[in-house]
């Protein structure tokens, strides 16, 4: 991405409360409208397809276990966790997990930043997610 790409602005934003939310939110950030959604979710596909070793064999071990841990598609080992769940985020209006952040992060880094924080800041969200969403 160049550099300044995005709006530059942070502020809090409403985002429709459905499983496109974090593309729509990524979206905003880096395009400055929630319209390009599509185009995010099919940014971060491309990117987890073109680096599945990368995702689920982390560097520090613990970023691919975590995701792991956390994706609804659970299995015995990380890869079946991950190629469960890449099978199913590919489709519009299903929820995004770690290994998807972690994908936005690479696709776009200057909108993003910190991988670490981000993460942090989705287990925290999703644990309310679980808790308190409910479709409109």
């Amino acid at each position: 991405m160049p550099e300044g790409f995005g709006c530059g602005l942070l502020y809090p934003v409403l985002i429709k409360r459905d499983s496109n939310c974090v593309p729509r939110a990524l979206s905003l950030a880096v395009f400055c409208t929630k319209n390009y959604h599509l185009e995010v979710r099919c940014r971060i596909v491309l990117e987890l397809a073109e680096h599945v070793q990368e995702y689920v064999n982390s560097s520090d071990g613990t970023t691919s276990q975590v995701a792991c841990e956390t994706s609804n598609h659970y299995c015995d080992t990380v890869y079946d966790t991950f190629i469960q769940e890449f099978l199913e985020v590919k489709s519009l209006g299903t929820f995004m997990g770690v290994w998807q952040l972690m994908a936005a992060v690479n696709v776009f880094g200057a909108a993003c930043r910190k991988q670490s924080t981000l993460i942090k800041v989705y287990l925290v969200i999703r644990s309310c997610l679980v808790e308190c969403w409910s479709p409109e």
